[in-house]
């Protein structure tokens, strides 16, 4: 994800549009991403992808996800700790799909065996409909386990093959 030189061919100006978007909100990003459309045409599938990034990056917040981390085979999502429904159902994730997720020092592990950053944009994706139908799913009154947080949850090594 990020923004081809044949699209933009100013150096400095694709500089400055990063740190608009690193340092930027969810509005912002937005406006950046018009001005883009206005002044430079459609975007190429690379810079369709960044502010796809961008959005998930915004998602995944709002839900109590402080970062999200992946490579060619795993990936994990750091849970913000003050987030205890977010703490509970990335737990009830592991615990039914225990091939694929693991909640290990309060981040939730998963695999991943794409390549392509679109292959990974649609992994991270996934999970974040998982976490957001998980979250719509649990009852006002769930609770864990009296004073047990998910880095005293046993690991579990994922799989190499899923279950289903």
């Amino acid at each position: 994800a990020f923004i081809p030189d044949d699209y933009i061919e100013d150096l400095m100006e694709r500089v400055r549009i990063y740190k608009q978007l690193a340092t930027g909100n969810r509005e912002a990003v937005e406006n950046i991403k018009k001005q883009m459309l206005d002044r430079y045409g459609s975007l190429p599938l690379y810079a369709t992808n960044l502010f796809e990034f961008y959005r998930m990056k915004f998602d995944a917040q709002d839900m109590g996800i402080k970062s999200l981390k992946i490579s060619r085979s795993r990936g994990y999502a750091v849970i913000d700790a003050q987030h205890q429904k977010t703490l509970q159902a990335c737990t009830e994730i592991a615990k039914k799909y225990p091939a694929d997720y693991v909640i290990q020092s309060a981040s939730l592990h998963f695999r991943s065996s794409e390549a392509t950053g679109e292959e990974q944009l649609l992994t991270v994706g996934n999970l974040l409909k998982l976490l957001q139908n998980t979250l719509n799913n649990l009852p006002a009154n769930y609770n864990q386990t009296p004073n047990q947080t998910p880095d005293q949850i046993p690991a579990q090594p994922i799989s190499q093959q899923s279950a289903e």
